[in-house]
């Protein structure tokens, strides 16, 4: 996608994973953002492996974590604030996020 300093279009897909009991806390923290996010996608998804804590009896025993993954699209040049907002407000939660370069972005109206 082609850019120049004045283009505004979304041209990054930030996605976090976290425990699912932080959901609505890290939806608000990330909304209150204003200007950084242009839409929020929320997937409900199960998560292994070395660095995913299994809390609860039932996650103990299936072997597996409830996570949520929130998918943000945004600007490249707002991940680092989202990211340290995540970051300072969940310490130790062990949430995760990675982004993706948005090559197109649109909408069927």
């Amino acid at each position: 996608m082609e850019t120049n300093a004045h283009d505004t279009r979304p041209d990054c897909l930030l996605t976090l994973a976290l425990p699912a009991a932080l959901e609505l806390e890290a939806l608000d923290l990330l909304l209150a953002e204003p200007g950084r996010v242009d839409d929020v996608s929320i997937a409900h998804v199960e998560a292994l492996g070395e660095h995913v804590p299994l809390v609860t009896a039932m996650e103990k025993v299936r072997g597996r974590a409830r996570r949520s993954m929130l998918m943000l699209v945004t600007r490249t040049e707002h991940v680092a604030a989202l990211t340290a907002a995540v970051t300072s407000a969940f310490p130790g939660s062990h949430t995760v996020w990675w982004t993706t370069a948005l090559t197109a972005y649109g909408e069927a109206k």
